[in-house]
């Protein structure tokens, strides 16, 4: 009887080793060819084709954009600009539509947008430049080291050069960046001096 029993138990420790032994045996992967093959890590990053139009939902990728017009930090969460479509600013062309291009849902969105330009006109079909012009003619964060002060508003139409400036190389509507500072930036590229007068470098 005793002998038995020790045979069972010997057989019972036996099939709990192989037991361990299966399930501690490393995985054979899914094979690529085969159809009913599935792994649920990535199930959930599967990818959608995607087709962009103007009818398309931004804020599915770009995030970091949806979110800022919530930021009263951003100017895009500021006042109405919260409620201003993304197609309102950014104008649908073929160079944004280019950047779609083999775009699927699921994609990791680049961190900033690189081929979408916001055209001046959209600006000024709220904002009136004389309007600007005369809410800055105080502001002095545009001084040179000589004491030169430049409106920052008025800057567009001093001469030669300053046509390529556009609202959008001060205001970043889509980060907390301060106007002031990028706007002394943008002045610095080009009168790296630090004196706004133009012949005074060469």
């Amino acid at each position: 009887m005793f002998k038995g029993n020790k045979q069972l138990l010997l057989l019972a420790i036996a099939v709990a080793v192989v037991g361990c032994l299966v399930g501690c045996a490393p995985q054979k992967q899914a094979s690529e060819n085969d159809p009913h093959a599935h792994d649920d890590n990535t199930a959930s990053t599967e990818m959608v084709d995607f087709e962009f139009s103007q009818d398309s939902d931004c804020t599915l990728c770009h995030t970091v954009e949806s979110e800022s017009m919530d930021d009263a930090a951003c100017l895009a969460g500021l006042g109405s600009h919260a409620t201003i479509e993304c197609l309102t600013c950014h104008e649908f062309d073929a160079s944004l539509e280019k950047a779609h291009d083999d775009v699927s849902v699921g994609d990791s969105p680049r961190s900033s947008l690189k081929r979408t330009q916001v055209n001046e006109t959209a600006c000024l079909a709220c904002h009136s430049e004389e309007e600007l012009i005369e809410k800055t003619a105080d502001v002095t964060v545009l001084t040179d080291s000589e004491g030169t002060v430049v409106n920052p508003h008025e800057v567009m139409s001093t001469g030669t050069g300053h046509e390529e400036i556009a609202c959008s190389s001060c205001h970043k509507m889509h980060t907390s960046a301060d106007a002031a500072q990028t706007a002394g930036d943008v002045c610095l590229s080009c009168h790296h001096k630090e004196v706004y007068e133009c012949g005074t470098c060469h």
